[in-house]
């Protein structure tokens, strides 16, 4: 752990929210570059649905669990200020999504073309932004008391002595940078039509994402403290969603060779 990275001015510069903003700079950035000139978008159309996404993910990162927290802080569990601490994954992905969503068909733009250009960006993000709740401690995984812990767990500062937890942040980590490597060789192996047009990377982004958080979230400690529970309906709904959106797809490009 090293939740504060340094100082300036007497200012803390903390790890989480410097590598958080810096994961989500790098989505905003590469994405619209993606969407420019590997998918033909056009780039003020591109900038006006970051910015809905950029904005209505950061508000959905914080409301659940602000409101999840609440009932927390009146019966005493936690303090004030750790109702505010921490964002929730899903629900910033969930709602930057649906306005992503919304702003693309207010614009008349292809949602299929912007979905894949954000899909290795955000799977990137996800590395990166991980990396900062390790160093902050925060999102840690489940554990317990062990003469010889299991291989790669992790041990925190404030855990009891021979108190091991599972390494949630860098396992989902890496499986989210092996995604976007996974998303990079689909990509390469496309023909340059169907890369164009989209509706392929971003649906196995959800397949897959959705697929490691139900399998590893239970092994959370937020999970073994009774929170975040609702998420793994969040994530059964992304994997459905990406099948039903993989398989239409398949289903155009069928139909049009015919």
């Amino acid at each position: 752990m090293r939740p504060v990275l340094f100082e300036i001015f007497g200012a803390e510069i903390r790890s989480y929210y410097l590598l958080w903003a810096s994961a989500l700079f790098l989505l905003v950035v590469w994405t619209r570059r993606r969407a420019s000139r590997v998918y033909g978008m056009d780039d003020r159309a591109v900038s006006s649905v970051l910015v809905w996404v950029y904005c209505a993910g950061i508000l959905g990162s914080f409301i659940p669990g602000i409101i999840e927290r609440i009932p927390l802080y009146l019966d005493g569990r936690i303090e004030f200020s750790e109702i505010f601490r921490g964002l929730y994954s899903a629900g910033g992905l969930l709602c930057g999504g649906l306005f992503g969503l919304w702003r693309l068909r207010r614009l008349g733009a292809s949602a299929d073309a912007f979905a894949d250009a954000a899909s290795v960006p955000l799977a990137a993000m996800l590395a990166l932004g991980r990396v900062g709740c390790l160093l902050e401690g925060c999102c840690s995984g489940a554990g317990g008391f062990y003469s010889e812990p299991p291989a790669l767990w992790l041990h925190f500062p404030s855990d009891a002595p021979n108190f091991w937890r599972f390494p949630s942040q860098p396992a989902e980590s890496a499986a989210s940078l092996c995604i976007a490597v996974f998303l990079c060789l689909l990509s390469a192996a496309l023909p340059e039509d169907a890369r164009r047009r989209g509706g392929v990377l971003f649906p196995f982004m959800l397949i897959l994402y959705g697929l490691y958080r139900l399998l590893s979230d239970p092994r959370r400690q937020l999970y073994a403290d009774g929170l975040m529970n609702v998420n793994a309906f969040v994530w059964a709904a992304g994997i459905i969603a990406g099948a039903a959106w993989l398989c239409r797809t398949v289903k155009r490009r069928l139909a049009e060779r015919r």
